[in-house]
């Protein structure tokens, strides 16, 4: 069967197939989910935001070996390091305040 014998419905068929592998292969629905929450209920996605941003914290302390292996590193990598943490854990702290409501002064 070529493709021009085929219906319609098979060719409509086909191509969402194709779409619906292009949108899982690049998560798309993962950027639909969050459009849907910042737009519907801004609270809940800021707060979102902020548990996605502090994730770097998080795997940090789960795993505390890594903070023993830093003996053994470059002094400027650790504070390198640490610095990218609080400058992640602050910006997780300024989604907080805002899915709260609470604006910082410009």
């Amino acid at each position: 069967m070529s493709t021009d014998d085929k219906s319609v419905f098979d060719k409509m068929e086909t191509s969402m197939t194709e779409v619906v592998q292009t949108v899982r292969k690049y998560h798309g629905e993962y950027f639909i989910g969050g459009l849907f929450i910042g737009l519907t209920k801004p609270s809940m996605g800021w707060a979102l935001m902020s548990l996605f941003i502090s994730l770097p914290t998080i795997v940090i302390l789960k795993h505390p070996e890594w903070i023993k292996r830093f003996k053994d590193e470059k002094v400027e990598h650790t504070l390198l390091l640490m610095l990218l943490l609080a400058s992640s854990d602050l910006y997780a702290l300024h989604c907080l305040g805002k899915s709260f409501g609470y604006e910082l002064p410009v």
